[in-house]
């Protein structure tokens, strides 16, 4: 039987530094590392989730103008079938205006470090490429090129 997820994902990109901020999930649920953001509710729209999923878990009202729908990715890994509605958000690096409402922590790290932390071939390597080319193409300083 495999389990399925349909999901809205947020990645708050630090333009300057080329950084994208992660959730530490480890002691909360696996994988150890990944994006903010859950499940889109019955009734709702994949960015309405994900500004309500904002709000439980960051502590931040973003208004619907500010994030960047990125696309949606499906696919498979092992028994979980997945689809996630991937938007970024670039801020000012500033971690103070957050309120951890979930995870162990939080951190920004480079795409490449990231993606040394997720499952190769894995939902979370899709979004951190995701917000590797949203970095390329906003002129990102520290990006890998």
């Amino acid at each position: 039987m495999s389990r399925v997820i349909h999901n809205a994902i947020l990645v708050p990109c630090h333009l300057t530094s080329g950084r994208i901020l992660v959730q530490d999930r480890r002691g909360h649920r696996p994988p150890p590392w990944g994006f903010f953001g859950g499940g889109i509710e019955v009734g709702e729209t994949p960015v309405q989730a994900l500004l309500r999923e904002t709000r439980e878990e960051l502590g931040v009202q973003l208004a619907e103008e500010v994030v960047h729908d990125e696309g949606a990715v499906t696919g498979m890994i092992r028994d979980l079938a997945f689809t996630l509605h991937v938007f970024s958000w670039p801020f000012d690096g500033d971690l103070s205006v957050f309120t951890l409402g979930e995870g162990a922590g939080m951190e920004l790290v480079t795409p490449e470090e990231m993606l040394r932390r997720v499952e190769p071939g894995g939902p979370d390597a899709y979004v951190t490429r995701q917000a590797q080319a949203f970095l390329r193409r906003l002129g990102a300083s520290s990006v890998s090129r």
